[in-house]
């Protein structure tokens, strides 16, 4: 019974060794199957990744040495569109189809950056050019292109574009008329050279839309400075020590001067008016303005600028002073008078020197003839002409004359006070010579206090402490001879209309005559309730004796004033009034004087 009972456990044991075992051969495989379809899935991942990697493809048609080659017009157009560039993308009929290329695990794009080669020439449509990207920063691989390159065949009627310079003017308005240039297949020659004519046509060729065009596969999407448009300089030789001829603006340190060369711009001292420099002509051509030239390859001046009005001083002819004088733009006078130009004016750039073709002329120097300007005087004026209005001065005025070899001003930065920076180079002084100052009628004290040279200098109140000049009023280094000063009135008065007309601008009318605290209280403009103020303020000035003070350099020096190396020789003054003086006829506040001299 026992053997048999050890039978049937052993015969159990093997039965549950049996199951257990093949529980865990149907695991095992289960788990070998699992394990294969994952395997199975992975690999089709891998191979779909595979299939976009450049490895199992010769790419070398469409990208080489980091270089994306470009067969068509879909291809130009994709540049700068971060596209992704495919296998079959210089096919122009299957552009977008391909395998996309990536190298080092990176996507190559028509980026904005990247490299291109044209691979051939590639037709354009005139009437829908392409457009090089205006960002686009990437370079174009090319050929040689000389003036020998084909630029236009006339059997095809076909221009050949070269250049970003010659896709612009196609695009742009005015292309019907932009004429087709000998030189334009050379970007830094765009506009240069000789019209271009088609065969058995008097007419020269321009970029209409009508043509056919072509981009070459030597194109270039770099745009170097065209040799037409490079500004030119004016000349610096015997320009009287100025930095060039012309130059009418000088800034030193944190002050710009006025450079004053003759009669007509010292009366103009007070006006107000517009300092202008030299003007040049300048055309339109391509959307880009260029400095024009006469048939000898010069500049055309239109005027010499306010210090330079001789022909003996600016080269070229006498001019009258002034806006009103400056010449009209005159296309018979370019080089370029046949084709269908636009012209125009520019300025000079005051601190270097160049004809800049976008430069307006009224913003060249952006100073005007004000009381309160800095001035260097550097020539010799003889004011015989007329009699002398005294100026009413609340600025700066300094004589420098150079003897041929130096400059006016020193340029060397190690000077900490720039205003003496004219000091090492002044030099022998500049000569005001035969100055007639004669006043026989009522003086009106809305125009002036004091008679003389200066009728009154005197500084200008703090904006934020009317206790406080402004600034000292310089003035400095210069020789009068002749002076014939002459004051036969006893009476003042002011023009009751200048008040009854005050909206606005006061200072430029009374600013050098008013209080700082009567300027103050008005902020600068003058409404009705303050015309009785202002009248009674005149009225004061009217009845004030020293509105009458006559001297040969100045009838009145009030305030923050320093005068230095002056010199008169010569004078003469006469005054019914008291308040005279051989120099200065009333001095009020803090006056220096160093180095005058009074013959």
């Amino acid at each position: 019974m026992l053997n048999k009972i050890k039978k049937i456990i052993c015969i159990d044991i093997m039965v549950w060794v049996c199951v257990i075992s093949l529980f865990l051969q149907t695991v095992v495989v289960y788990a070998l199957n699992s394990s294969d379809d994952s395997i199975s899935k992975e690999t089709i991942v891998e191979n779909n990744t595979s299939s976009q990697s450049d490895d199992s493809i010769d790419i070398s048609d469409i990208y080489e040495n980091n270089v994306i080659k470009i067969y068509n017009t879909k291809q130009l157009q994709a540049i700068g569109s971060n596209s992704i560039v495919t296998s079959t993308d210089n096919d122009e009929s299957n552009y977008g189809t391909g395998q996309q290329i990536s190298v080092n695990d990176e996507y190559i794009t028509y980026s904005l950056s990247s490299k291109y080669q044209l691979m051939k020439d590639i037709s354009l449509n005139g009437n829908d050019i392409w457009t090089l990207p205006s960002d686009f920063t990437g370079t174009f691989n090319h050929g040689t292109v000389d003036e020998n390159s084909t630029l236009y065949d006339s059997s095809t009627d076909t221009i050949y574009i070269y250049n970003d310079y010659q896709l612009k003017i196609i695009q742009s308005d005015n292309s019907e008329n932009e004429p087709v240039m000998s030189q334009d297949m050379l970007p830094e020659c765009v506009g240069m050279g000789q019209p271009v004519y088609s065969d058995n046509s008097s007419n020269y060729l321009t970029y209409s839309k009508s043509h056919n065009y072509v981009l070459s596969k030597n194109f270039t999407g770099e745009m170097p400075e065209t040799k037409a448009n490079q500004i030119s300089n004016i000349s610096t030789e015997n320009c009287e020590g100025r930095d060039f001829n012309g130059q009418v603006v000088k800034t030193i340190g944190d002050k710009t001067y006025i450079l004053i060369g003759n009669e007509e711009q010292l009366r103009k001292i007070g006006s107000g008016v517009t300092v202008y420099g030299a003007v040049y002509q300048v055309y339109l051509h391509a959307a880009k303005w260029y400095v024009d030239e006469d048939e000898n390859g010069n500049p055309i001046m239109l005027y010499g600028g306010d210090a330079d009005l001789k022909k003996s001083q600016n080269g070229n002819e006498d001019f009258g002073f002034g806006e009103k004088n400056i010449h009209d733009k005159d296309k018979k006078q370019s080089k370029y008078s046949l084709y269908p130009y636009i012209w125009g004016r520019c300025g000079v750039n005051q601190s270097t020197g160049e004809i800049d073709p976008t430069l307006d002329i009224d913003k060249a120097t952006n100073q005007k003839y004000s009381t309160n300007a800095n001035y260097i005087i550097f020539r010799n004026i003889d004011l015989s002409n007329e009699n002398w209005t005294p100026l009413m001065f609340q600025g700066t005025m300094i004589g420098a004359k150079a003897d041929g070899k130096s400059t006016l001003w020193n340029n060397d930065t190690s000077v900490i006070d720039y205003s003496k920076a004219t000091d090492l180079n002044i030099g022998d002084k500049p000569v005001i010579s035969n100055v007639n100052v004669s006043q026989t009628s009522e003086l009106d004290v809305g125009e002036q206090m004091g008679v003389g040279f200066f009728a009154t200098l005197s500084n200008e109140a703090s904006d934020s402490d009317l206790g406080l000049s402004k600034g000292t009023v310089t003035v400095k280094n210069l020789k009068f001879n002749k002076i014939n000063v002459d004051n036969e009135t006893t009476k003042t008065k002011f023009d009751q209309t200048l008040i009854s007309g005050l909206t606005s601008t006061l200072g430029l009318t009374l600013g050098a005559l008013l209080d700082g605290l009567t300027w103050l209280l008005t902020f600068g403009t003058v409404d009705a309730g303050l015309r009785d103020t202002l009248s009674s303020i005149l009225n004061a000035r009217k009845d004030d004796p020293t509105a009458l003070a006559t001297g040969c350099f100045a009838g009145r020096v009030v305030g923050d004033v320093a005068i230095s190396d002056c010199e008169l020789d010569d004078v003469k003054v006469t005054n019914v009034n008291s308040n005279t003086g051989g120099f200065i006829g009333y001095i009020s506040g803090k006056t220096e004087y160093d180095g005058y001299q009074k013959d």
